[in-house]
């Protein structure tokens, strides 16, 4: 952890990891990471929450295999330590079917002053593309070098080009979204002379 923390300051890149365990929160609460993320698994672990809370560390938290009430719960444990809720489920991979991204819309409005993001654990950079577009705050996918390598996760995984591609398309949609302000751009001012035949 301590190669994982000196590496990360040297490329400028923060890391934070999930605690399963009070002596892990305390110990990674000791890099003093941006976050801390509390795994899906670890949704009704109130004594482990409390710890998280303890840190006055920004909490990030996955809500897969869980149930309304037991997301509710552990954000009133968590209280405004907790930054990020993220819609997921927890399969590994995750059929398309029981993505259920419609769920970020759900915790918005159960949650109106928490961020709502989305962890995927698809196959495709698409879902996590399409939360984004649904208005998800923080996009969590897993990366690793090869699908094929033993390992729960790696099933569930994106490989490097396909992860570059999901950052970059998110990337894309981010200029793409615009302000929402309905303007006549530049761009179409020469069109617009030559096409429209009324002008108010």
């Amino acid at each position: 952890y301590e190669e994982i923390d000196r590496y990360s300051h040297e490329i400028q890149l923060p890391w934070f990891a999930s605690c399963w365990d009070e002596s892990s929160v305390h110990f990674i609460s000791g890099f003093h990471p941006p976050f801390l993320k509390v795994a899906s698994a670890s949704v009704t672990d109130l004594p482990l929450l409390r710890a998280y809370r303890d840190t006055g560390i920004p909490v990030v938290m996955s809500t897969g295999m869980s149930e309304t009430q037991e997301v509710v719960a552990a954000v009133d444990e968590l209280g405004p330590s907790l930054a990020y809720l993220l819609h997921c489920t927890a399969t590994y991979p995750c059929a398309v079917e029981e993505l259920n991204l419609k769920a970020i819309h759900t915790l918005q409005w159960a949650f109106p002053n928490i961020l709502v993001g989305f962890s995927s654990h698809a196959v495709s950079p698409w879902p996590a593309l399409c939360a984004a577009a649904m208005g998800a705050s923080m996009i969590e996918a897993h990366l690793t070098l090869d699908r094929t390598m033993f390992g729960s996760d790696q099933a569930a995984s994106l490989e490097p080009h396909a992860f570059a591609k999901l950052v970059e398309e998110v990337r894309t949609f981010e200029r793409a979204r615009g302000d929402g302000v309905k303007r006549l751009y530049e761009s179409e001012i020469p069109i617009k002379n030559k096409l429209r035949r009324v002008n108010v």
